[in-house]
């Protein structure tokens, strides 16, 4: 090593980041040749002349050996040099990293992180974030069935913030009744939420009248009366849509 350069990395600790400008104190960087170009000019403190040389002195550096990581425990090769850093080779073919690396890439030290340092994605923590939720008070007055159902009433009818005197048609307002929605889901249970016609299962689905809804008022909230169905085996039904007069013209 140049003695230049050996005095220069002997009063680097005293001198800091910053540097001093007083007189009588070390210089922070001296004129000498570079260690990979031979180029004669002002070093850094590695005894390069640029990022660019150091990188390329450090590509031409041999592995030492391989390293297992720590999240998907395949093997990557690695210098041990503290100054060496991560770089890709050309003749491996891959990251080379360094002695302190420990993961063969940047998207397993990610996995690693979140799985292990983020509070919030640990099974522990999230574990116990549910149950001081559930336990909590505020929790179980926003989400019992009692709680739901108050707040229905009083959002619902004349209370609403937007009432305008009652003008949806009646049979609108019996179709989003509690006891039809209640209904509606007691005939998609019984049937296992599957098409009686095609044997479609989980899809779009509706709950049927057997006996339309219209001419037979008594029967609307009957179990007995309902049928699942999925979308194109409602529609070829013989009361859907406009096909309710010719089954009121045969029923009668």
């Amino acid at each position: 090593m140049p003695t230049t350069l050996r005095l220069l990395l002997k009063e680097w600790p005293r001198l800091g980041r910053t540097g001093d400008t007083e007189p009588g104190v070390a210089i922070k960087y001296c004129m000498d040749k570079c260690i990979f170009c031979g180029k004669n000019c002002v070093l850094r403190k590695d005894g390069f002349c640029s990022v660019s040389c150091f990188n390329k002195k450090t590509k031409e550096t041999p592995i030492s050996g391989y390293k297992k990581c720590l999240w998907c425990s395949k093997g990557f090769p690695y210098r041990e040099s503290a100054l060496v850093r991560g770089s890709y080779c050309k003749r491996l073919g891959q990251m080379v990293g360094g002695i302190t690396q420990k993961f063969c890439s940047q998207q397993c030290a990610l996995y690693y992180r979140n799985k292990n340092e983020n509070p919030s994605l640990r099974d522990d923590v999230r574990e116990k974030s549910s149950e001081r939720a559930i336990s909590s008070n505020s929790y179980l007055r926003l989400h019992t069935p009692e709680a739901r159902e108050k707040r229905i009433e009083l959002t619902t009818g004349s209370k609403h913030w937007n009432w305008q005197g009652g003008k949806t048609p009646g049979t609108t307002r019996l179709r989003n009744t509690k006891e039809t929605r209640g209904w509606r889901e007691m005939v998609f249970t019984r049937d296992d939420f599957t098409c009686q016609e095609c044997g479609t299962r989980g899809s779009e689905l509706n709950a049927d009248h057997i006996k339309p809804w219209s001419l037979f008022p008594e029967l609307r909230w009957d179990i007995s009366n309902g049928r699942t169905l999925c979308v194109d085996c409602h529609r070829e039904t013989d009361t859907y849509g406009g096909r309710i007069k010719n089954y009121k013209i045969n029923l009668n």
